[in-house]
């Protein structure tokens, strides 16, 4: 008979709880550690045992946690406890963990051998079901690449492809009516769709809710929605991300009823508003030069990434774009490359001139080994240097900024919001203010002719106002 060790994780979740792990010794050889599910405080757990705080140290509602708490593990380990000895040797970790879910729904006295067997057959079933779903997602994304899909929307694609199968798992596990819930291309309703953008809304409170089932929805991902993400905690979505889920929903329906593979379309007559932005705030010439002239050499490393982000500033590129310069990227006095949005579909070579500040820096960094072009560090470790880089050199102006939650306008300094992308706003908007032709700029930033974009930059600067409304003084 095997025997049972508890103890806690390491890691504390976002309300300072610490998982309950279980150490079974069924052999010498074969001794599987088990996460529980539930979360814990520190202190409630001695020697490895759980044990409920006397009245007086916690208030009612702590009280009460802890016994579900203890209710929830006495109930876990009586379960695994079952099963094993059902198993017998065939009990290892992965085989544990199955079973634990396949039998969920039956009391433990009815959790019999033959009763997993026949749960293991259902859930190969539900498993071809679910696996045909997402192997259309990865025909569609397959097929989307063939015809130009950039790496960030196929990345976007992923995010709602993942999202989906953890609402797949939590409608089981939450809803006693829908226990057997799979996503089926054939049956799937308009209210279905409605009820997985309401979840994808919610998902971040949901977490807080029901952690020990979004611990295991995080960790589980199916192999088709691509590689695991242990991302620990869900943040909130602003309904700009809501309408890009709720758009790449209905194209893959869009597409899947195309095919021929259905004739089933949910989303057939489903309004989607554009999404809205917020005005897009960059360096003035004066703030950028002086970032560019400001003494870092004490910061060695701050001052090569000053360097990179002052380079971008004056070829405009976007990051991803930057990331893939090389030495062979610079031809007779310019940047050439192709943006990774087009590189795809009809790829389009950009040539940005480079001016004296920009040869100064490639100078800098001529003796530089390897093929890049400087030393890049990771994106987000980017974006944490260029705010550092901001607030060193006094770059804190206030401006208006839409919050991308609540879709209000904020003030925030400039130094706090800053970011890679701020670097080819910067090039746009001051060659905006100089030439006023978006055909011209998009030609040197990889926009496509007539981009949209440019709407956005003609209401940024009160000096090109006023020249504007002085020709008619």
């Amino acid at each position: 008979m095997a025997t049972i060790a508890l103890s806690l994780s390491s890691n504390a979740d976002i309300n300072g709880k610490r998982q309950v792990l279980v150490r079974l010794t069924i052999t010498r050889t074969n001794r599987p550690r088990l996460k529980s599910g539930v979360f814990v405080s520190a202190e409630w757990m001695r020697d490895g045992v759980l044990t409920i705080p006397k009245r007086g140290k916690l208030n009612f509602l702590e009280i009460k946690e802890a016994e579900e708490a203890k209710a929830q593990l006495d109930d876990y380990i009586s379960r695994l406890t079952h099963i094993c000895n059902q198993l017998g040797d065939k009990a290892d970790k992965g085989t544990l963990e199955k079973a634990l879910s396949l039998t969920m729904d039956l009391p433990t006295s009815q959790i019999t051998s033959a009763a997993i067997a026949e749960a293991q057959k259902t859930a190969k079933k539900r498993e071809a079901r679910k696996a045909s779903f997402f192997k259309l997602w990865e025909v569609f994304l397959n097929e989307k690449k063939k015809e130009g899909l950039t790496f960030n929307t196929e990345n976007g694609y992923k995010v709602v492809m993942r999202m989906m199968a953890r609402y797949e798992g939590f409608v089981r596990q939450i809803d006693k009516e829908r226990k057997n819930f799979a996503w089926d291309i054939d049956k799937v309703s308009r209210e279905d769709i409605e009820d997985f953008i309401d979840y994808a809304r919610n998902e971040h409170t949901l977490q807080h809710e029901y952690p020990s089932i979004f611990a295991s929805l995080l960790m589980t991902p199916p192999a088709e929605a691509c590689e695991k993400r242990h991302k620990k905690v869900l943040e909130s979505r602003g309904e700009n991300t809501m309408k890009f889920i709720a758009k790449k929903v209905r194209a893959f329906f869009k597409w899947i009823n195309e095919k021929g593979y259905t004739s089933n379309m949910p989303l057939k007559d489903l309004q989607i508003k554009s999404e809205q932005y917020g005005t897009p705030w960059f360096l003035t010439i004066d703030e950028r030069n002086k970032i560019a002239d400001f003494d870092l050499t004490d910061s060695p490393k701050l001052e090569a990434q000053r360097d990179i982000f002052i380079f971008q500033c004056l070829i405009g590129c976007r990051v991803s774009d930057l990331f893939a310069l090389t030495k062979s990227s610079v031809v007779n006095g310019g940047i050439e490359y192709i943006p990774r949005k087009t590189k795809d579909n009809k790829p389009v070579v950009v040539r940005v001139p480079l001016n004296g500040r920009a040869q100064a820096i490639l100078e800098k960094y001529k003796d530089y080994k390897g093929k890049k072009l400087f030393p890049f560090i990771s994106p987000q470790k980017y974006n944490d240097a260029i705010k550092e880089i901001l607030t060193k050199c006094g770059i804190v102006r206030v401006v208006t900024v839409r919050n991308t939650l609540t879709g209000e306008q904020e003030q925030k300094p400039l130094n706090s919001i800053a970011s890679s992308h701020m670097a080819r706003r910067t090039f746009i908007g001051n060659l905006y203010k100089q030439v006023k032709d978006p055909n011209l700029i998009g030609k040197l930033s990889g926009h496509c002719e007539g981009s949209r974009a440019f709407a956005r930059y003609r209401d940024i600067d009160e000096d090109l106002m006023k020249e504007t409304v002085s020709l008619i003084d």
